[in-house]
């Protein structure tokens, strides 16, 4: 996590700078269900890989992880900001867990 130390720390994570997946300990995952932002937390389903929007844990055991940028993820209308496009159902992302 020292990686994130800095002003520009937390907005590099955010977007996924340089490549999180080199950085981090993150999985590759599947969304099912409603869209996610980065920084949301997932939760497990019965499919091996896939995670849905975290609505109503009630154990802990159910936390799956993180949402983290895929470094791919940009906007799809101009002028927008690209530091929270939703991912959307079936679409890939990085999970940090």
């Amino acid at each position: 996590m020292g990686l994130i130390k800095g002003k520009s720390g937390i907005q590099k994570l955010l977007v996924g700078y340089p490549t999180m997946s080199d950085k981090y300990d993150v999985m590759p995952a599947t969304l099912s269900g409603a869209d996610v932002v980065n920084g949301d937390v997932v939760m497990f389903t019965s499919d091996h890989s896939v995670y849905k929007k975290a609505a109503s844990i009630t154990d802990a055991s159910q936390l799956a992880g993180i949402v983290l940028a895929t470094n791919v993820k940009v906007a799809t209308t101009y002028p927008a900001n690209s530091m929270n496009v939703p991912t959307k159902s079936g679409e890939q992302f990085n999970l940090v867990v």
